[in-house]
């Protein structure tokens, strides 16, 4: 089983956690992530959308840099439903098997499990093939903007979120803040031995508000 984990980002959650990258909400509810307020403007020929908030930097430039229609369709409102989400793993579970790629998994975390084909050599065959169909299908940006609003929708310090996280659950002392936790991660890389089994920890890095 291969799980990937690029770095796409470093302005939402923690730069070695976001490659990470994209959760799809699979709840039944048809509930929303708001992104940043727009004048939508979607028909072919308009003008892109004004997008505004906290996120607008990155929505203005995925927008203006997918190739795929069908992103642009979903992001133009500024609206990412949890079914469009749903969608667009779906779109990509496909695309993947039509790769040949097998044990496929798209975890709640954001990352993604798969296997290559049986006697694949070329190491970065499967992996290439993956990036093909997220940026084919539209997946990525939909999803990692998806995410990184979801999470962390006023894009506070994704350092001190998580080191309020910690703290929140009993697994680092009252007063730990962002520096604390940059100096562990520096000094540590993503292992955290004492408190790595536990599963706030986890949470902790992808989740730090708990926002599901």
């Amino acid at each position: 089983m291969i799980f990937q984990r690029r770095q796409r980002w470093t302005t939402g959650p923690l730069p070695w956690v976001l490659g990470l990258c994209a959760v799809a909400c699979l709840l039944a509810a048809c509930s929303s992530t708001d992104l940043p307020s727009v004048t939508p403007s979607c028909g072919p020929g308009d003008p892109a959308p004004q997008f505004s908030g906290p996120w607008k930097d990155l929505f203005d430039a995925e927008y203006a840099n997918t190739r795929s229609n069908a992103a642009r369709a979903i992001l133009c409102d500024g609206v990412v439903s949890d079914a469009e989400a749903s969608e667009m793993n779906d779109l990509l579970r496909q695309c993947m098997e039509d790769q040949g790629l097998l044990n496929i998994e798209i975890n709640q975390d954001g990352s993604l499990g798969y296997a290559p084909p049986p006697g694949t050599t070329d190491e970065n065959a499967a992996p290439a093939a993956v990036s093909q169909c997220e940026t084919d299908i539209g997946w990525f940006p939909v999803i990692p903007i998806y995410t990184n609003v979801r999470t962390n929708p006023d894009r506070l310090d994704p350092n001190q979120l998580t080191a309020d996280c910690l703290v929140r659950f009993g697994l680092r002392p009252p007063g730990y803040d962002a520096q604390d936790f940059q100096e562990e991660l520096a000094d540590k890389g993503s292992d955290f031995p004492d408190i790595s089994g536990d599963p706030h920890f986890s949470s902790c890095l992808t989740d730090p508000l708990h926002t599901q």
